[in-house]
């Protein structure tokens, strides 16, 4: 589930990117899902999330 807080992994093949949600904002069309893009690689937060999902 998207929640504002949420780790998501956006951009495409070539840009993947991991960011926070920050907020959803409801719109005629759709939800608009702002982001905040977390600097750094991608893989360095593929690790913690494996250490995390170990750890629980």
């Amino acid at each position: 589930m998207i929640v504002p807080g949420a780790l998501v992994v956006a951009g495409d093949a070539d840009a993947p990117a991991v960011a926070v949600v920050v907020d959803l904002v409801e719109h005629p069309n759709g939800t608009i899902v702002h982001l905040d893009v977390l600097p750094g690689a991608i893989e360095t937060y593929l690790a913690l999330a494996r250490r995390i999902d170990t750890a629980v």
